[in-house]
């Protein structure tokens, strides 16, 4: 096999028009299936990951609230307490709790009001829940106290409010009475998400309590566990330690459009990648035809000399593994760079999602990354490399075709 190798070598730097023209088209095919696989992952973990620990992979909710949806109902709420706080750490691999109350109100400044979507948040959990959220802010701090207000900066906009100005809240209470609270607008966020940016305000679960009149109560409380593919069972758990009348939602029930479209997006993963593979295919065998076929003098001194066609097969198989080999190696550091600096500067594709605002896509982070993982990387890498083999063994078997009287006929 060495000495393949050592002849395949050879040949490669003799023939360094031909390989040069392999490499580039090696590199091309490889480049970009480097690409387009990162973006597959990339999107995949926005999926699986980072969108399933937004909407949480269990909620709980009041039952009535939970089918109604309407962020008007405060009269349908849980109890949150140390006691269920308790039961809940008791199911094996939870990860955290997240309490919230989700709400509408009037957002009201001087000369202008806003009908937004109030998330209220428990303040001594924001560094281990809300990590995504606080790093959004673009002007100003994340809320630190009760007083604090933080707000979409389109809201912000519509408004024409900056940070350290007040803002009114009102709204309707649980038992249908009108309140309002005040507080100081601290920060703004850009999430990527439109609807949010336009119409969101953050505030501390105890001011949304007060305004609602929810002492110790909230209308969800969202947990996440180490693997969210076991929120139904999960789920079940959790529903034997609930009161009567309220209920956990795996994300699998609640959100069932996820698993439709983790399916759909796996059939066009698998579509994408052999349209990859086959444009590589046939670009890399079109290199190598055309290669192959501008020696075939050069093959057939080589067999009046005595090289046998298992011979002569190994040397054109070892040649196209060497350049296969090259053409993915130098592939592979650019396109690693690339999905790395895309991993760090996601894409931001904020005026589609805009668009899909009623669907569940609409509800996700409109900026998608590519994701570098290591498996896929040796996938492409032995991808490349095997495309490259298979891919010379028709112009080969055309040279061996060929016999050595015929090609020296030609030659005269």
């Amino acid at each position: 096999m060495f000495i393949f190798l050592k002849i395949a070598f050879g040949n490669i730097i003799k023939n360094w028009r031909n390989s040069i023209t392999v490499l580039i088209v090696v590199f091309v095919c490889v480049f970009t299936m480097q690409v387009g696989t990162g973006y597959i992952d990339g999107f995949k973990k926005k999926i699986t990951s980072d969108f399933l620990k937004q909407i949480g992979h269990v909620n709980i909710y009041d039952e009535k609230y939970y089918k109604e949806q309407d962020f008007l109902m405060m009269e349908y709420n849980i109890p949150y307490n140390k006691e269920i706080i308790k039961k809940i750490k008791n199911i094996p691999g939870v990860k955290n709790i997240r309490p919230e109350i989700n709400f509408g109100a009037i957002a009201n400044t001087q000369n202008k009001n806003l009908q937004c979507m109030v998330k209220a948040i428990d303040i001594q959990t924001i560094d281990e829940n809300y990590r995504e959220r606080k790093s959004s802010i673009i002007e100003g701090k994340f809320i630190k106290t009760n007083n604090d207000f933080v707000l979409g900066y389109k809201a912000a906009k519509l408004l024409n409010i900056k940070t350290g100005e007040n803002l009114i809240l009102l709204t309707i209470d649980q038992y249908g009475s009108i309140n309002a609270v005040e507080g100081r607008v601290c920060g703004l966020f850009k999430s990527n998400n439109a609807v949010e940016d336009e119409s969101m305000v953050i505030c501390g679960l105890e001011k949304a309590q007060k305004l609602l009149n929810l002492q110790d109560k909230v209308t969800v409380i969202t947990v996440n566990f180490d693997d969210p593919f076991l929120a139904n069972e999960k789920a079940f758990l959790l529903q034997k330690i609930l009161p009567n009348g309220i209920i956990a939602v795996p994300w699998q029930t609640g959100q069932a459009f996820i698993l439709n479209m983790l399916k759909l997006f796996n059939v066009m993963a698998l579509a994408i990648s052999f349209i990859l593979i086959f444009a590589a295919s046939m670009g890399i065998i079109n290199s190598f035809l055309m290669n192959i076929m501008n020696r075939l003098p050069e093959f057939g001194v080589l067999r009046a000399m005595g090289l046998s066609k298992l011979q002569l097969f190994f040397m054109i198989i070892t040649e196209s593994f060497l350049l296969g080999g090259i053409g993915t190696i130098f592939a592979m550091l650019p396109g690693t760079i690339v999905v790395k600096y895309f991993e760090t500067n996601p894409m931001n594709f904020e005026k589609i999602w805009k668009i899909m605002e009623g669907s569940g896509m609409g509800s996700m982070d409109a900026s998608i990354g590519m994701v570098f993982v290591p498996a896929s990387f040796i996938i492409v890498i032995m991808t490349g490399i095997l495309i490259s083999v298979i891919a010379s063994i028709y112009p080969a078997m055309i040279a061996l075709s060929k016999k050595p009287s015929d090609i020296m006929k030609v030659l005269e």
